[in-house]
């Protein structure tokens, strides 16, 4: 499960927010002592889709409208690094597509649909509580 929200800098400002669920594979690989590749992908749907479209005095009222749910897919890729039995250091990346549905007309607006596209880099360091290197 999770939650994507969009701060659009346009006109007075766009608010696209939604929740999502799905079910995914995670592929673990240690090629050498301390390091582990993984590989991640997940089919989901989105639920709660809206757009918050920001008032414009003497023009349009704050208006929400519902975008209705769509597939989602993400899969990743990413490695983590054991310097000690106790730091890590990781990164990765993550590609995410989904649509937002087109919305009912409201207070004369109306939301074409779209596709969202995001890549997502991830550098990190991390601390593991007890165990020994990674195999």
């Amino acid at each position: 499960m999770g939650y994507h929200e969009w701060d659009r800098k346009v006109n007075a400002g766009e608010d696209y927010s939604n929740g999502y669920y799905g079910a995914g594979l995670l592929l673990q690989y240690s090629p050498f002592q301390r390091f582990v590749l993984s590989a991640d992908a997940l089919v989901g749907r989105t639920f709660d889709a809206t757009v918050l479209i920001n008032a414009i005095p003497g023009l349009n009222p704050t208006t929400t409208l519902d975008l209705g749910a769509s597939t989602l897919y993400k899969v990743g890729l990413s490695g983590d690094y054991a310097i000690t039995p106790i730091i890590h250091v990781n990164a990765g990346a993550e590609w995410v597509g989904f649509d937002y549905g087109i919305s009912p007309v409201a207070n004369g607006i109306l939301e074409p649909s779209s596709h969202t596209h995001d890549v997502v880099f991830m550098v990190g360091a991390g601390i593991a509580f007890g165990g020994l290197f990674a195999p």
